[in-house]
């Protein structure tokens, strides 16, 4: 697990390697379209017509998942910050953000431009509303909200499933890129600054997501985050309080060969074979054994409390 601090100074130096690589392709722009450019490339004319697809179907499947797990017993509940990270940059950058842009930036495609190039602008300069919807590439956007997937598996610590679910994404959104690219439809900064967004805010939405509460308690299914949702009384600050409810606490240690999350989840699975009517599991401390310098365990201290009933 990467402390806080440590992930905001990685995630700031990402930003400006963003910044960087956008500023040394800008002035590459234009010549890199004028070089590569095939507007009957059939690559280029695949990719326009059916690029999007699979970034809509996976936004479709996220909602279905949302959807199938609003119990909190629900199998699979644990994936819900995944979906609702992939469903908000669909909807937020790919859809909104992206059209918004493209209509008040109003660069003017490769595709577009006069024989003599007049109309071109940097993507740093507005062309003006309507003039164009070159800047940014909504494909690239819509191909790259895969981008939570690669963060969700590390989370896991799941190494092999992280490093391949990165290929895959890369694999897919340089394609997309590759092929808006090739059709004239945009310029290398355009899919740039796409693909850039989604890659920054996915790691972002997944921690505020896991944190807020599609987090601990709900992404090991320990039950509803209220206690005793029944027998519940508001304090004067609104604030919910238990009633008439007894609970003990114990804290027990479970382990896993494959991440720290089924450590949580066979630690409460096991404890539930013999207790009762458990409400919270809240995770103390993770931990891991290592052998050969390799990890050949997942250990996780779980505090779980459960009802008391009297005899």
């Amino acid at each position: 697990m990467i402390s806080a601090r440590r992930f905001y100074a990685l995630w700031a130096c990402a930003c400006g390697l963003w910044v960087c690589l956008l500023a040394a392709s800008a002035p590459w722009d234009l010549e890199i379209s004028l070089a590569v450019a095939d507007l009957d490339s059939r690559f280029g004319l695949l990719i326009s017509a059916f690029g999007e697809w699979p970034g809509w179907l996976l936004a479709t499947a996220s909602l279905v998942l949302l959807i199938a797990t609003r119990k909190p017993d629900s199998a699979g509940r644990h994936l819900r910050p995944l979906a609702w990270a992939v469903l908000i940059l669909s909807v937020g950058q790919a859809w909104l953000l992206t059209s918004s842009i493209k209509y008040f930036w109003g660069r003017v495609r490769f595709v577009h431009l006069a024989a003599d190039l007049a109309g071109y602008t940097p993507f740093y300069l507005p062309a003006g509303i309507g003039a164009g919807l070159s800047f940014p590439s909504g494909h690239v956007a819509m191909a790259f909200v895969s981008a939570p997937l690669p963060f969700f598996l590390y989370r896991r610590g799941s190494a092999a499933a992280f490093a391949a679910a990165c290929a895959a994404v890369a694999l897919y959104g340089g394609g997309v890129a590759w092929g808006r690219i090739v059709s004239g439809s945009h310029y290398l900064t355009d899919t740039l600054f796409s693909a850039g967004l989604a890659l920054l805010a996915a790691p972002l939405l997944l921690r505020w997501l896991t944190r807020r509460g599609a987090g601990s308690r709900e992404a090991v299914d320990t039950g509803p985050e209220q206690w005793d949702a029944g027998r519940q009384e508001n304090d004067k600050n609104g604030r919910q309080i238990m009633s008439d409810s007894i609970y003990k606490v114990i804290e027990l240690v479970g382990t896993s060969s494959s991440s720290w999350e089924d450590a949580v989840k066979n630690c409460i699975e096991t404890a539930a074979k013999s207790l009762e009517d458990i409400r919270i599991g809240e995770i103390i401390d993770l931990d891991a054994k290592v052998e050969n310098n390799k990890v050949v365990a997942y250990r996780a201290k779980v505090k779980i409390s459960f009802k008391y009933h009297k005899e």
